[in-house]
């Protein structure tokens, strides 16, 4: 039996990466939980980089409770490539997406897409427009119609639905 493989737009975090973000300046992190297709629950993270402490703190002010934290991976980075060993079980993305990220995702999860717009009742109201949008550190999907309803939404409630 074949197995699927489920698109993530984001890279593995490596530890190259890592010491490229410092050499680069940008050493304030904020680490968040990441629930994607194919990352065991509670075991998946994305890494947002900043060169700013204030931006740091304001994505990090933006997150849900228990949902990540800032932290300054000059100070931190043994901590973080210890929990990135395979036999861990962690998974670290970073928030970089790929090239044609946006038309991969929808064609990847388009299924789910459309299921969740039919849900979300915004199917027979006419044409349906889909924007994808990283947003501290979360993908999310915007859907307006033309009626003039806009509906945003993390697209991790759809793909984990």
């Amino acid at each position: 039996m074949k197995r699927k493989v489920l698109y993530n737009p984001f890279d593995r975090l490596t530890e190259a990466m890592i010491q490229y973000s410092i050499s680069s300046g940008e050493i304030y992190w904020v680490i968040q939980r990441f629930e994607w297709p194919g990352v065991p629950l509670k075991k998946g993270f994305i890494v947002s980089r900043y060169k700013m402490e204030s931006d740091a703190m304001d994505h990090s002010r933006a997150l849900g409770p228990g949902e990540g934290k800032s932290l300054d991976i000059s100070q931190e980075a043994a901590k973080i490539t210890g929990l990135m060993d395979p036999d861990s079980g962690f998974h670290f993305f970073s928030n970089t997406l790929h090239k044609d990220w946006e038309k991969n995702l929808k064609a990847a999860f388009k299924d789910k897409f459309i299921a969740y717009i039919r849900q979300a009742h915004f199917a027979g109201r006419g044409a349906v427009e889909a924007t994808l949008s990283l947003e501290y550190g979360r993908v999310v999907i915007e859907l307006k119609n033309d009626k003039g309803q806009n509906y945003k939404v993390p697209i991790s409630k759809i793909l984990n639905a």
